[in-house]
């Protein structure tokens, strides 16, 4: 392995790990706590996460506030029910 190759590995290393942090930031106050969801799968509300705060987070990973949208998360290529076209670029 040379140099530049070493210079590639820990760029791409530094690239991931910022990636990774900035989805797993915490965009929740440190005091607010999560309200358990009891929500079943087929019912309105499954999969979401809420916070004491009025924060909830949908099964997509879109933060909202007070009913508002604050962060929508990356697409990540992947649609439900998709179709060649869907993934055409």
């Amino acid at each position: 392995m040379n140099m530049k190759d070493i210079m590639i590995f820990v760029g791409v290393a530094a690239a991931a790990y910022m990636l990774l942090s900035r989805k797993s930031a915490a965009k929740i106050p440190a005091g607010a706590t999560e309200i358990q969801n009891n929500a079943l799968q087929g019912q309105s509300g499954y999969g979401w996460r809420y916070f004491s705060d009025g924060t909830a987070i949908s099964p997509g990973g879109d933060y909202y506030k007070n009913g508002g949208l604050i962060y929508q998360a990356a697409y990540n290529g992947v649609t439900v029910g998709a179709n060649y076209s869907n993934l055409a670029v």
